[in-house]
């Protein structure tokens, strides 16, 4: 990003470490910011998931093999869902929009999990 002309660097004299490169963000920078930020802010926003493969392909499998996939499914997004509370909770002074982003994730990981409860009780019931 030095090299485009969005930051320039200097060199700081490190007192008992190596010197060190202090960047700052120029103007042509700080527009080129602006303009990623209309650009993601605009777009559409995609909500596909890896793991939809499995659930698209459950029918090819035994039943037994299909619902511990379900299972393995479940478990994982479980994790990440505790994952997520942990790491927001060793964070507790974070900004708004920092809460903001845990919450949302946090959010996505119940829906998820509530989806996936519904799609399990009727893959049973066929």
């Amino acid at each position: 990003m030095n090299e485009q002309g969005y930051l320039d660097s200097s060199i700081v004299k490190g007192d008992k470490f190596a010197d060190k490169a202090v960047y700052s963000i120029t103007d042509k920078g700080r527009a080129y910011f602006g303009k990623l930020m209309e650009i993601y802010a605009g777009q559409k926003v995609p909500l596909l998931f890896d793991f939809n493969v499995v659930i698209t392909n459950l029918k090819k499998m035994d039943r037994e093999k299909a619902l511990d996939l379900i299972k393995k499914l479940r478990d994982n997004l479980t994790a990440s869902a505790k994952s997520i509370d942990e790491y927001a909770a060793s964070y507790p002074d974070i900004p708004l929009e920092g809460k903001a982003i845990f919450e949302q994730q946090r959010l996505l990981y119940q829906s998820l999990l509530e989806w996936l409860d519904k799609f399990e009780s009727q893959f049973r019931g066929r």
